[in-house]
């Protein structure tokens, strides 16, 4: 699986430095300046190779903050097992968040972990669904290509589609997914 992290935020040394508490561990109600604070040391961590320290405050602003981009990014650490260990469950359920989120390489990422059943069950259904909302978004003929050989192979639909299928191949090679093209030069 190919997974990209987005880095969140811009970052001072001098908070760190001078000792200051991460917001993630303050008690209370969040403010948009508490995260940003999390944010920020999360982008510093990473920049000083520390992504042990970066990859719990990612989950808090996941799971607990609902940032879209925190769970992207904290997905791919989770599923990869950058700073820690490998967790496909929650790498997952990030994912998911994310693409809740309305984060497309998040939702890319959930459909991937679906089809290959990489923190739960295959779900052939819910990734035609997703890869199929991503194509129809325009973003990326990768998902174009993802959904139509779905399709052809009848993964996560009754029947299969070749002729569905060849219209999803011509969608991915227009956005210029090369292996769709190729694909759709080779049906007679």
């Amino acid at each position: 699986m190919q997974m990209r992290r987005f880095f969140l935020g811009l970052a001072t040394l001098g908070c760190l430095a001078a000792g200051v508490p991460l917001a993630a561990q303050a008690s209370g109600q969040r403010d948009d300046q508490a995260i940003e604070q999390d944010r920020e040391s999360v982008r510093q961590f990473m920049r000083l190779g520390l992504p042990d320290q970066a990859r719990p405050i990612l989950r808090g602003l996941c799971f607990e903050d609902s940032d879209a981009t925190a769970c992207q990014n904290y997905g791919v650490m989770a599923m990869t097992g950058e700073g820690g260990v490998p967790d496909m469950i929650d790498g997952r359920a990030a994912f998911r968040k994310g693409c809740d989120g309305g984060l497309f390489e998040s939702c890319q990422n959930y459909a991937d972990a679906l089809v290959n059943g990489e923190g739960g069950a295959v779900d052939d259904p819910g990734a035609l669904g997703i890869y199929l909302w991503l194509c129809q978004n325009s973003y990326g003929g990768r998902n174009c290509f993802r959904a139509a050989s779905m399709v052809e192979e009848g993964r996560g639909m009754t029947e299969a589609d070749p002729a569905k299928a060849q219209e999803g191949y011509r969608r991915a090679c227009e956005l210029r997914f090369r292996p769709a093209c190729e694909r759709v030069r080779s049906d007679p």
